[in-house]
């Protein structure tokens, strides 16, 4: 519904000409950033999105606000999405494909109210933590729903390419893992670090390939105070490449040290091997002058 000179979701949006005025414009601004959202748990709980223990815990409506300084418009697309998610009335789930993807999911996730399941993102009425994670619905989903195909085989070549995919499959179980250790859930921490590593083995898919500035939603919480560091007087972005070395801290975390050690053993030589192609190598090949 709209009024007092803002705008606010309910059950839906009742007023479409706000929706057919942006079939011509490419936004509309926006005089009140809070948003809510009424939650239908029957029809939630009919489409799986919640569970019959989850009921009773199940917020009556969701409270989510947009960021005054980034958002001070929406765009036609994303008034799309909100018309979507208001006139679906939790009768089916919704996912994003990804959590920072737009204003709206932002907006959605900064409150609480996205779940990361997999590899995509399910928008729920079960707020509090943990904050980005359904851990179950991921659980189940990475370790028994999904199929990797055979990048456990020497015989199959995981490329350049095809690593920019697996480093987000790598990341999935990693913060998976970081979270049944923050509940003392070593078994199952350790279970996953492991199957992460059949299906991906170090040997045959490799951790090290592009360069980025770290990222904190990738990345494990704990390492968050490296992110940025001062470096002669200037202020500077960390930057990484892979997962692995996240790996050996888990293991450690999950009170196993030989597999921590094994792992970084190998980690060492895959670097050595790099470091020492470049070292023998034109420079034309590390830089492009």
């Amino acid at each position: 519904t709209y009024g007092n000179g803002g705008m606010g979701v309910s059950t839906r949006i009742e007023d479409d000409s706000i929706c057919r005025k942006t079939m011509f414009l490419n936004f509309i601004y926006q005089f009140s950033f809070y948003v809510t959202l009424k939650v239908n748990k029957k029809n939630a709980l009919a489409a799986g999105t919640i569970t019959e223990s989850q009921v009773a815990k199940c917020d009556s409506s969701i409270l989510f606000e947009f960021n005054t300084e980034r958002d001070s418009y929406l765009t036609r697309d994303e008034v799309m999405m909100m018309d979507i998610v208001a006139n679906n009335d939790w009768k089916r789930g919704i996912y994003f494909s990804s959590n920072r993807g737009s204003s709206f999911s932002i907006a959605l996730l900064s409150a609480g109210y996205i779940k990361q399941v997999g590899v995509a993102y399910e928008l729920s009425p079960m707020g509090g933590e943990p904050m980005f994670y359904n851990l179950s619905k991921m659980y189940k989903n990475i370790t028994q729903t999904y199929e990797y195909g055979k990048m456990n085989d020497p015989k199959v070549l995981t490329d350049y390419y095809a690593r920019r995919h697996t480093q987000q499959y790598r990341s999935n179980f990693l913060l998976l893992a970081e979270q049944f250790i923050a509940k003392k859930d070593f078994k199952k921490a350790i279970f996953l670090l492991d199957k992460s590593l059949e299906l991906m083995p170090l040997e045959n898919v490799l951790d090290f390939g592009e360069v980025n500035q770290c990222d904190p939603f990738t990345s494990l919480k704990i390492n968050s105070s490296h992110l940025n560091y001062s470096y002669q007087g200037e202020e500077a972005n960390a930057k990484c490449s892979g997962s692995l070395h996240e790996y050996v801290q888990l293991y450690l975390l999950a009170g196993n040290k030989k597999k921590a050690t094994d792992l970084g053993l190998k980690l060492m030589a895959n670097y050595e091997s790099i470091f020492t192609y470049f070292e023998n190598s034109s420079a034309s090949f590390a830089t492009n002058p």
